[in-house]
C-alpha cells in the first residue's frame, strides 16, 4: 500500500465530494423556499422541501442501468469529472431559472433539481467504484470516514447557506440569480478539483448495453458474502433515511414548540444543525478507531446507542420543561447522529473492501436502487409527520424500535458484526495490543494460519490483524460452550472433535472445502493452552488439512505477551485473576509463508523466531531503568522497596529518600565528569549504596561499568583500560574489608555524600520529587536518556572463564526484555519479596535483585556477602521472601548452615551460573518440598535464556518440567540448535551447537567490534554450548563446544563426565574438575582434577565408571586424576576454565604424570 499515495487521494475525493454535497443542499434548499416564497404550490414552506428534496431522490430508482455501463465502460474518475461537468453546464439555465421564477412558473427550477439527481446519481456510484479501486485496502475505513464526513459537512452547511443567503434576499433585497450563480461556481470549482484525482483504469471498454442485466444477475450469483454486501447497504441506506427523518423532526418541533416565539431562530440554529454535525465528528471517530480495518466490530455497540438515545428523545417531555427540553434534545440528536456516522463507516468501507473488482460497477450502481427507496420512505414519513403533526417524540420512539429491530436482524445474518464488537471491547479495555507482519495476511484468496495458543481469547487477537473474516479450528470443549456456540457456529467456526477418527476425516474435509472456496482457516497446533507462558507440544497433520491443486500459503502466527492476564489459563481452566497490569500487553506476529511440509518441531522454533524478532521493538510503556526507578518511588513513596540485611543487622530507606538521594549523587557526578565521559565505574557489594549509586550514574546521562571486586587486580586494570574510567564509585570501608589497595580513580562515598546532599539541596530536589510527574521530573534531571530504552544500561564484565574478561555492553532494552519475560513465566505477584543475595556485578545479580523488583515494586532483600548463610537464613524469616534465585553452590551453603524451616516462606527456587547436581536438587526437595528450577544463561544474554520451570502454575516451585533439562526458552526468546559448521538446523534431540535470538542479545563487547562479530551472527548469538532440543522446545546442556576432548575420532564432554563423577561421590561442595591435555599416544587425553582425598579415591572411582554403563572413551585413566588444593573458580561460583587449562598444559609438559599431589 502507498500511504503518501492514499493519502493524495482521500484528499482531493474528500473535497471534492464537500463540493457534491454542499452544492445540491444549498441549491435544492434555495429552490424550496424561492418556489414558496414567489410561486407556492403548497401552503406550507416544508411541503416544498420535501417536493424538491423528492424529485432530486428520484433519479436514483432508475439510473442503475445507465450508472452500471458508464463506470463499466470508462473508468470512475473519468464519470466523476463528467458528472461534475454536467452540474456545471445545467447549473447555468438553472441560474436563469432563478433569476425569472417570480413571473416563470415552478417546473423549469424543478426540472433543474431533477438534473442535480441525475448527475448525483451518477457521480457517487462512481465515487464508490474509485475509491474501492485507487485507495488502498487498509486505508479504506478512512477513505469511508472522509466521504461521509464531508457528506454531512456539504450536507449541514449548504442548507445553513440556503437559508442564510434567503434571509439575506428577504431583508436586504438584490437579484435572487446570485445565488445561482453562486452554484455554477461551485460546481466549476469541483471540477477542477475532481481532475486532480489519480487515474484508474476502465473494467470492459468493449461491454454492450444489452449485457447488462446478465451483469447484474453475475453480481448476485457470484458475489461471495452478498448476503452481508446486502445488509450493510440497507443499514447504510437506514442511516441516511433515519437522518433525513430526524432533520424533518427538528423542523417540526420547532414549528410546533415556538411557533410565534422570539426565541424560535435561535432553537432553529441549536436543535436543526446537532444531527449532522454529530454525523460528521461520528464519521471521523469511526474511521479513527477502525485503524486499518474495516471495523464492523463498531455498528453493534453503536446502533444500541442510536436506539437509546432515541428511545430518550421519547421520554424528554416526561420530565423537563420547554426550554430544558429543547437543550436536551440537541444534545440526545447530535449523539444520534455521532453513533449514527460511527455506524456508516464501517458498512461502507465493508462494502467498498469485499465487492470483487469486476463486480462492483454492478453493485454500486445497483446499490442505489434500494438507497434511493429508503431516502424516499424518509421523505414520505416526513410528510405524514407534517400533516398529521404527530409529536417528534411519537416519532423518536418509533425510530427506536425500528433500528433496535433492524440490529437484532443484521446481527443474527451477521454474526461476525458482534463477533468483532467483543474483539473490540476487549481490546479496548483489557488488552493493549500491537500487531506486526499484518500485511502477511493476503486479502484475497485461502491462507491457512497456524498459530500458538496463549490464552483463551486468541481468536479476538488473531481477528484483528485483518477485516477478513476467519474460520477458526476449535477444540469441542470450547466450541459447545452454552452460550458462544451459536455464535461460533453461525461465524463458521470448525469443530475439532477430539479422539474420533470419523469426525476428525469430516473436520479434514469441511477444512479442505473451506480453503478451496478461498476463506482463511485458522488453526492451533499445539496441544493445549499455555499454562505457564511457553509454548506447549505441537502436533503434526497440517497436510491433511491442505486442498489438491489449490496453492494455500501456510501462515505463522505468535501470540505472545498475553500469560498473567485475566484470560490466562492458570488451573487448566478459565479462572478469574486480576492481572499485574491492566490494560494487560499483547502482541500478534504474523510472518511469512513456510514451506508445506514444515514439521512441528520446525514450526515450533518459526513461531518462537517471530516472537524474538517481535519482542526485539520497545514497548510503548517500556522505561528506562532510573525511569521506572523513579516512577516506583514515586507511585510508593513510602514503602522501602530495597532492604539490606548484613551481620550487623538491617536498615531501608522509603522509597522517596532513596531517589532523592539518587538524584543528589547523580548531580555531583554530571559535576565532577567532563561533558564526552560515557562510563563511571563503581565497586560495591549488594546493598542501599549500590543500588542508589547504579541509578544516580544512569540519572547523569552516563552508562556504570561494574566491577568485579573478586577479580585480580590486573582484570580491574584491563576494565578500566577498556572503559577508560575517570572515575570508579565505591567505599572506603568495604575496601578496608577486602584488603584490597585503592586504584587511582577511586572516589569514595563516604567523601561524596556529605558534600553532594546538603539539606537545601535535599529539600529542594524531594519537593521537585514530590510535585512533578515523573515524566518532567526525568526530563529535568536525565535529559539525554530519560526515555532511550536503547541506550548502554550498564557495562558487566563476562566471568572469564575462557579468557580474560571482556566488557559486555547491556542496554535498558536487553535487560528489560529479560526481566519481563521471567516475570511473565514465574506466575509473578504483587505479594512476592525477592532474596537479592546474587553480587550484581553479575548479570544473573543485576537481572534479578536489582532490576527485577523495581520493574515489579516489590521488596528485595540485599545481602552484601551471599556466602553469608546466616545472614541469608534470617532475611528469610524476617521478610518472609516467597522468591530465591542463587548459585547450586550458594545453596548447597544454605542447606548446611540454616534449619530447614527457613525456607517455609519460599514458593520458588531458581539457580544458575553452573550445572544443577541431581543429589543437590534431591536434598532440597527432602528439605524444604521443593524442586529446584534449573536456569540458563550467560551475561551477553542479559542473562537468563530458559528456567525449567513447572508445566502449570499449580505446580510451580514444587515441581520441574522435565529433570536434567534447563526447559524451554523463555517467552520472547528463540533458541536452536544448529550444525557448527553450516549452521544449518539439527533434526530434534539430535547434539548441536545452540545459538539464541531474541531482545536479550547484548549490543556487543565494549571496544571490541571483531569479537563481537564472532559471537553474533544475524542477530543470533553463538553460545558455544553443545546441546540438543526435543519437539516440545526443552534444551539439555551436553557440554561447551571448548570443553570436549577428541579422543580416537570420539568428542567427549567435560560435563558429562564431571555429572556422572559427582552421581556416585555425592559431594557436598565441588570436589572435581575434569579437562583436556595432550597424549602422546592419542593426542588428548581427559584429566580429572581432585581436592579431596577422602572423597576421590581415583581406583575406585575408575572402578564405579566403568560400572556406570558409560562408554570406555568417557572413564579416565586412573594415572591422569591430579590432586590439586583449590578447585579455580570466578566471584560468581562458576569454574574459571582458563585457570584450568593453564594447569592441564603445565602438566603437559612434565615427562611423567600420576597420581600425586601438585
Amino acid at each position: 500500500m502507498d500511504k503518501p499515495k492514499d493519502s493524495y487521494t482521500i484528499s482531493v475525493a474528500g473535497k471534492t465530494n464537500f463540493l457534491s454535497a454542499f452544492n445540491p443542499a444549498f441549491f435544492c434548499s434555495y429552490a424550496a423556499l424561492l418556489i414558496h416564497h414567489f410561486n407556492p404550490l403548497f401552503e406550507k414552506q416544508s411541503y416544498h422541501v420535501l417536493l424538491v428534496f423528492t424529485i432530486y431522490t428520484l433519479p436514483m430508482l432508475f439510473t442503475g442501468i445507465p450508472v452500471h455501463y458508464l463506470t463499466t465502460r470508462f473508468s470512475c474518475r473519468n464519470v466523476i469529472t463528467f458528472s461534475r461537468a454536467f452540474e456545471a453546464l445545467f447549473l447555468i439555465p438553472g441560474t436563469v431559472f432563478i433569476a425569472l421564477l417570480p413571473s416563470l412558473h415552478a417546473f423549469p427550477l424543478l426540472l433543474t433539481v431533477l438534473l442535480m439527481g441525475i448527475e448525483y446519481a451518477m457521480y457517487r456510484p462512481a465515487l464508490k467504484g474509485y475509491t474501492a479501486g485507487v485507495v488502498g485496502r487498509e486505508s479504506l475505513p478512512w477513505a469511508s470516514a472522509v466521504t461521509e464526513a464531508t457528506t454531512f459537512l456539504g450536507i449541514g452547511l449548504g442548507a445553513g447557506a440556503a437559508v442564510f443567503a434567503f434571509s439575506l434576499h428577504l431583508n436586504y433585497g438584490g437579484p435572487t440569480w446570485m445565488a445561482g450563480g453562486f452554484s455554477f461556481l461551485l460546481a466549476f470549482f469541483s471540477l477542477v478539483i475532481a481532475m486532480g484525482l489519480n487515474p484508474d483504469l476502465p473494467l470492459r471498454r468493449n461491454l454492450k448495453f444489452k449485457e447488462l442485466p446478465r451483469e447484474w444477475l453475475n453480481t448476485l450469483r457470484k458475489q461471495p458474502r452478498c448476503r452481508e454486501l446486502v445488509l450493510t447497504g440497507i443499514g447504510e441506506s437506514y442511516v441516511f433515511a433515519a437522518m433525513i427523518l430526524v432533520a424533518a423532526m427538528s423542523v417540526q418541533y420547532i414549528g410546533i414548540s415556538f411557533h410565534g416565539m422570539e426565541i424560535s431562530k435561535m432553537h432553529l440554529y441549536l436543535i436543526m444543525p446537532s444531527a449532522v454535525i454529530g454525523g460528521g465528528i461520528g464519521c471521523i471517530v469511526g474511521g479513527w478507531f477502525s485503524k486499518g480495518n474495516v471495523e464492523i466490530g463498531l455498528v453493534p455497540p453503536s446502533s444500541l446507542s442510536m436506539t437509546v438515545l432515541a428511545l430518550l428523545a421519547g421520554t424528554l417531555p416526561y420530565y423537563s420543561d420547554l426550554y430544558i427540553e429543547s437543550g436536551l434534545l440537541a444534545v440526545l440528536l447530535f449523539g444520534f447522529g455521532f453513533f449514527a456516522g460511527i455506524t456508516l463507516v464501517p458498512m461502507q468501507a465493508y462494502q467498498e473492501y469485499f465487492v470483487k473488482r469486476e463486480l462492483r460497477p454492478a453493485f454500486f450502481a445497483w446499490f442505489y436502487f434500494p438507497f434511493g427507496l429508503g431516502l424516499l420512505a424518509a421523505i414520505a414519513l416526513s410528510f405524514l409527520m407534517y400533516y398529521y403533526k404527530i409529536q417528534i417524540f411519537t416519532v423518536t420512539l418509533a425510530l427506536a424500535v425500528l433500528t433496535f429491530a433492524l440490529a437484532v436482524v443484521t446481527f443474527v445474518l451477521m454474526p461476525q458484526f458482534l463477533l468483532r464488537m467483543l474483539m473490540k471491547l476487549l481490546l479496548a479495555t483489557l488488552y493493549r495490543l500491537r500487531i506486526f507482519g499484518k500485511e502477511h495476511i493476503p486479502e484475497e484468496g485461502p491462507a491457512l494460519l497456524v498459530a500458538n495458543r496463549a490464552s483463551f481469547v486468541d481468536i479476538f487477537f488473531i481477528s484483528a490483524c485483518t477485516t477478513r473474516p476467519i474460520r477458526f479450528m476449535m477444540h469441542e470443549a470450547f466450541f459447545r460452550n452454552r452460550f458462544m456456540k451459536p455464535l461460533y457456529k453461525a461465524a463458521g467456526f470448525l469443530e475439532v472433535p477430539s479422539g474420533k477418527p470419523k469426525r476428525l476425516k469430516r473436520l479434514f474435509e469441511k477444512t479442505r472445502a473451506a480453503l478451496a472456496k478461498g476463506d482463511i482457516v485458522c488453526v492451533f497446533p499445539e496441544a493445549d493452552i499455555t499454562r505457564n507462558g511457553s509454548m506447549s507440544e505441537f502436533k503434526d497433520g497440517m497436510d491433511f488439512m491442505l486442498p489438491d491443486r489449490v496453492d494455500v500459503p501456510i501462515i505463522p502466527v505468535r501470540i505472545g505477551m498475553t500469560w498473567g492476564s485475566i484470560f490466562s489459563c492458570y488451573y487448566g481452566r478459565f479462572k478469574l485473576r486480576w492481572p499485574n497490569e491492566l490494560p494487560h500487553p499483547a502482541t500478534v506476529t504474523v510472518g511469512k509463508p513456510i514451506p508445506r511440509h514444515t514439521s512441528a518441531y520446525e514450526l515450533r522454533i518459526i513461531l518462537t523466531e517471530l516472537a524474538a524478532e517481535t519482542e526485539m521493538v520497545p514497548g510503548p510503556q517500556e522505561r528506562p531503568f532510573h525511569s521506572q526507578f523513579a516512577f516506583i518511588c514515586k507511585r510508593f513513596p513510602f514503602r522501602k522497596m530495597i532492604r539490606e540485611y548484613g551481620p550487623e543487622g538491617s536498615r531501608a530507606l522509603p522509597n522517596l529518600s532513596l531517589l532523592t538521594a539518587s538524584i543528589l549523587l547523580s548531580r555531583y557526578i554530571r559535576k565532577i565528569s567532563a561533558d564526552d565521559t560515557e562510563y563511571v565505574g563503581m565497586m560495591l557489594p549488594n546493598g542501599i549504596a549500590s543500588a542508589m549509586t547504579l541509578t544516580a550514574i544512569l540519572m547523569a546521562d552516563r552508562c556504570p561499568a561494574v566491577m568485579n571486586y573478586t577479580a585480580s587486580r590486573s582484570a580491574h586494570l584491563h576494565a578500566v583500560a577498556g572503559t577508560k574510567l575517570k572515575h570508579i564509585i565505591t567505599s572506603r570501608a568495604f575496601l578496608e574489608k577486602l584488603h584490597m589497595e585503592p586504584l587511582p580513580e577511586m572516589i569514595f562515598l563516604e567523601d561524596i555524600l556529605p558534600r553532594a546532599a546538603s539539606l537545601p539541596r535535599k529539600i529542594f530536589w524531594m519537593t521537585l520529587a514530590v510535585i512533578l510527574n515523573t515524566r518532567e521530573l526525568m526530563k529535568l534531571v536525565s535529559p539525554a536518556g530519560w526515555q532511550d530504552v536503547n541506550r548502554p544500561a550498564v557495562v558487566i564484565f563476562s566471568s572469564g572463564s575462557t579468557g580474560i574478561p571482556k566488557g559486555v555492553v547491556l542496554s535498558h532494552h536487553n535487560i528489560t526484555g529479560d526481566v519481563s519475560s521471567v516475570i511473565n513465566s514465574i506466575g509473578w505477584r504483587s505479594s512476592d519479596r525477592i532474596l537479592g543475595n546474587l553480587p550484581i556485578f553479575h548479570s544473573f545479580g543485576m537481572n534479578v535483585c536489582l532490576w527485577l523488583p523495581v520493574i515489579t515494586g516489590c521488596e528485595t532483600v540485599m545481602i552484601p556477602n551471599p556466602l553469608d548463610a546466616l545472614t541469608v537464613g534470617r532475611a528469610l524469616v524476617e521478610r518472609r521472601i516467597t522468591v530465591a534465585m542463587a548459585t547450586p553452590g550458594f545453596l548447597q551453603t544454605y542447606m548446611r548452615r540454616c534449619p530447614p524451616d527457613v525456607f517455609q516462606s519460599l514458593r520458588l527456587v531458581v539457580t544458575g551460573a553452573e550445572k544443577l547436581r541431581d543429589d543437590i536438587a534431591d536434598r532440597f526437595y527432602a528439605l524444604t518440598g521443593l524442586a529446584i528450577a534449573e536456569g540458563y544463561g550467560c551475561t551477553e544474554l542479559s542473562p537468563i535464556v530458559s528456567i525449567n520451570l513447572a508445566n502449570s502454575l499449580m505446580e510451580l516451585g514444587t515441581e520441574v518440567a522435565r529433570r536434567g533439562s534447563i526447559g524451554p526458552p523463555l517467552p520472547g526468546v528463540c533458541a536452536k540448535i544448529v550444525d557448527p559448521s553450516s549452521f544449518q538446523l539439527m533434526p530434534e534431540n539430535t547434539d548441536g551447537l545452540l545459538i539464541v535470538k531474541g531482545a536479550i542479545v547484548m549490543r556487543g563487547y565494549l571496544g571490541e567490534p571483531q569479537k563481537t562479530a564472532e559471537v553474533i551472527r544475524d542477530g543470533w548469538y553463538i553460545t558455544g554450548d553443545i546441546a540438543h532440543m526435543n519437539r516440545n522446545g526443552f534444551i539439555t546442556i551436553t557440554g561447551r563446544l571448548s570443553r570436549f576432548t577428541k579422543i580416537a575420532g570420539e568428542m567427549i564432554p567435560h560435563e558429562l563426565v564431571e555429572r556422572e563423577i559427582n552421581n556416585i561421590l555425592l559431594p557436598d561442595e565441588r570436589v572435581v574438575a575434569v579437562s583436556g591435555g595432550e597424549d602422546a599416544k592419542r593426542g588428548e587425553k581427559l584429566i580429572v582434577f581432585y581436592t579431596d582425598p577422602e572423597i576421590v579415591r581415583p581406583p575406585e572411582l575408575v572402578r564405579k565408571l566403568r560400572e556406570a554403563n558409560i562408554p570406555n572413551l568417557w572413564v579416565p585413566k586412573e594415572e591422569n586424576f591430579v590432586r590439586i588444593e583449590k578447585i579455580p573458580q570466578l566471584g560468581s561460583g562458576k569454574l574459571d576454565l582458563s585457570a584450568l587449562a593453564e594447569m592441564a598444559r603445565s602438566l603437559g609438559r612434565r615427562t611423567e604424570l600420576g597420581p600425586s599431589e601438585d
